[in-house]
């Protein structure tokens, strides 16, 4: 994302493709770094499937796709950026695992049994099931562009070592793109509009069960500011993974 900022500079608009790389982290931190620099910031990834498919397409049974994250981000004058960074399935692959280990039920209309079913025992998933993309064939049109953007495009079979990254990221393809915000009008111009959009979706109404409406980004950088305060929360159970991480490699941790 540097690079691409670095060249948007200069060229108003830079497509970046990376290959042989492991796991990237958070992408919104990617698209936060363009927005940083009053630049529009995409993030597409895909080519999990490759080796260890975990999603079945729309209509289908069997494990075809991955999680496919997706993440966009873009500037405002006053407000927080406008930002989102999601999985193009129903969940991420994480909040399934640690429902398995929790023995927690998930929520309707997020994977499949290995017979296709809808289930939402998150053991079902690991007998050979998979994750639904979210929102039906629209959900699944998204996962299939990413799959195109992120390992299609940068061309990142063509780079795969057997002994480099893991069945999951070894076949890893991600794009990142930045383009200035303002490039057909003034950047004050298109952070006043972008201020006041925010603003007048936060002014609405909640509906029934809601406290409040949020931009997106709204809640990252919520999150962001209280954990700055008061550090991060950890579930006691992802603690002990990391304690029995830690003491596997010789290192212990309090």
């Amino acid at each position: 994302m540097e690079l691409a900022i670095s060249k948007a500079k200069t060229q108003n608009v830079a497509v970046v493709g990376i290959v042989q790389m492991h796991h990237i982290g958070r992408l919104g931190h990617y698209v936060e770094m363009a927005a940083a620099e009053k630049m529009v910031g995409m993030v597409w990834a895909g080519g999990y499937s490759e080796e260890a498919p975990a999603s079945v397409p729309f209509g289908g049974s069997r494990r075809v796709l991955h999680t496919n994250p997706i993440s966009i981000g873009m500037p405002a004058g006053e407000e927080s950026a406008m930002m989102f960074d999601w999985a193009t399935t129903a969940l991420s692959g994480v909040k399934v695992d640690n429902a398995y280990h929790r023995n927690e039920p998930l929520p309707p209309n997020a994977i499949v049994d290995k017979d296709g079913v809808p289930t939402t025992n998150a053991a079902d998933f690991f007998d050979g099931g998979g994750h639904l993309p979210f929102g039906g064939h629209k959900g699944y049109t998204l996962m299939m562009t990413t799959e195109f953007l992120g390992r299609i495009f940068t061309g990142s079979d063509s780079y795969v070592h057997a002994q480099r990254a893991g069945a999951i990221m070894r076949h890893q393809g991600v794009t990142m793109i930045a383009f200035k915000a303002d490039l057909f009008q003034p950047f004050a111009d298109y952070a006043a509009r972008a201020d006041e959009m925010e603003q007048r979706v936060r002014a609405i109404p909640p509906a029934p069960g809601f406290d409040e409406v949020l931009a997106p980004g709204d809640m990252e950088a919520r999150s962001r500011e209280q954990r700055r305060r008061d550090g991060i929360p950890i579930a006691d159970d992802i603690w002990e993974n990391f304690t029995k991480a830690a003491a596997s490699v010789g290192v212990n941790i309090k």
